[in-house]
C-alpha cells in the first residue's frame, strides 16, 4: 500500500476533493477510484489522493486534509494556490468513514461515500444502497443529508453501537460471510446470542433506569447494524439515539427474532424494547466487546456513558 504524501492534481477551481481510500477495505476495486478520480478531472476540479496504511495513518491524514493538523512542509505553494478542500470523500466501508468523518464533522466539512467495505452499513441506512458507481455520482450531489454523532469511551461512532449480540454476529459474519437465505439469520442469531458473556447489568436512558441481563444491547443512530437492519426509523439528526435492549429473552428466541428484523419485520414491545434518548449508560461493562461502527473493541472502563452530540455531519447525497 502507498505512503500517506498524498498524489496531487492542480486545477483552477474552487472544487477541492480530499480522496482517502483504503486498499484493505473487503471490496476493495482499484477502478473504482480510477472511475472518481477521472468524473473529478472531468469536472476540472481540484484532488488530492491519500492510500494511508493503517487506521492511524489514515486518520491522521484525515484530519491533514481537513485543515486539523499541520504537518512540515504540507502546504506547498502549488498547494497555497489550489485552496483548502472543500469535500472529504471515503473509498472503504463503515470504519474507514468514522475515522474520516471525524475529521469532516470538526472541520464543517462534507463527507462523501465511495461504499467499498463488506457491510457498508452506513451507505446502506442512508442511501438504501452500496452500489459504488451511484456512490460516485453521490460525491458531486450539492445536496446532503445530516446525520448525528455520539461519543463512548473517547470514541465517536455515527452508525450503531452494540455490545452482546451484535459483535458476536459480527464475529459470525466474518468467519462466514453473510447468509443467504432468511432461516440461516435464525441460526446465526442463535449461535450469536449462546455466546454472549450475560450479567446483571444496570441501563439508564435519559431519566428511565432498568436492572436486567440482556442478551441485546444496541444504541443507534442509523438503522443498519452487523449487515442487518435493526432499528425501523433511526436516521433523522434529531440528537437522540435509539436504545434496543431484551428482557430475559432466551437465545433461540434472538434466532427468531433476527429472523423477523431480516424481513424488516419489527417485534419490539415488552420482550425487547426500543427506547430513544440522548444520554445512555451501562455498567458494569468492562471487558465487554464492542461493536462500533463495524470495528470490534474491548471496553476498557467499568461505566460506560454514551451522549449523542449537539451538531450534525453533511454526508453527500439525497
Amino acid at each position: 500500500m502507498a505512503g500517506m504524501k498524498p498524489t496531487r492534481k492542480y486545477r483552477r477551481t474552487t472544487e477541492h476533493y480530499g480522496i482517502l481510500v483504503n486498499q484493505a477495505a473487503a471490496n476493495y476495486d482499484s477502478k473504482v477510484v480510477d472511475d472518481l478520480i477521472a468524473e473529478i478531472k472531468r469536472k476540472r476540479a481540484n484532488f488530492s489522493i491519500a492510500e494511508p496504511s493503517s487506521a492511524m495513518a489514515l486518520m491522521q491524514q484525515a484530519q491533514t486534509m481537513a485543515g486539523l493538523r499541520r504537518v512540515r512542509g504540507s502546504r506547498s505553494a502549488e498547494e497555497h494556490r489550489r485552496g483548502k478542500i472543500t469535500k472529504l470523500v471515503v473509498c472503504g466501508g463503515d470504519g474507514t468513514f468514522n475515522l474520516a468523518a471525524r475529521a469532516a464533522l470538526k472541520a464543517n466539512l462534507p463527507i462523501g461515500i465511495i461504499p467499498l467495505g463488506k457491510e457498508n452499513n452506513i451507505a446502506m441506512s442512508l442511501f438504501d444502497s452500496v452500489s459504488p458507481e451511484e456512490g460516485i455520482k453521490r460525491v458531486f450531489s450539492k445536496s446532503y443529508k445530516s446525520i448525528d454523532y455520539a461519543t463512548v469511551a473517547n470514541q465517536m461512532f455515527f452508525g450503531s453501537l452494540g455490545i452482546g449480540l451484535i459483535p458476536n454476529l459480527e464475529r459470525l459474519l466474518q468467519q462466514n460471510g453473510r447468509p443467504r437465505f432468511k432461516m440461516g439469520w435464525s441460526s446465526l442469531g442463535t449461535r450469536a446470542a449462546l455466546n454472549c458473556n450475560v450479567r446483571n447489568t444496570i441501563i439508564k436512558v435519559d431519566a428511565f433506569r432498568f436492572e436486567l441481563s440482556p442478551l441485546i444491547f444496541n444504541v443507534n443512530l442509523l438503522p443498519y447494524s452487523a449487515g442487518i437492519k435493526v432499528s425501523p426509523v433511526s436516521g433523522a439528526a434529531d440528537g437522540l439515539a435509539e436504545v434496543i435492549f431484551d428482557i430475559n429473552v432466551k437465545p433461540k428466541e434472538v434466532g427468531k427474532l433476527l429472523k423477523q428484523l431480516s424481513k424488516e419485520k419489527y417485534l419490539y414491545g415488552s420482550d425487547v424494547r426500543m427506547y430513544r434518548g440522548k444520554i445512555i449508560t451501562i455498567q458494569p461493562a468492562e471487558g465487554m466487546l464492542l461493536y462500533l461502527d463495524g470495528e470490534l473493541l474491548t471496553l476498557p472502563t467499568n461505566f460506560v456513558e454514551i451522549e449523542v452530540g449537539s451538531s450534525q455531519l453533511k454526508v453527500c447525497g439525497e
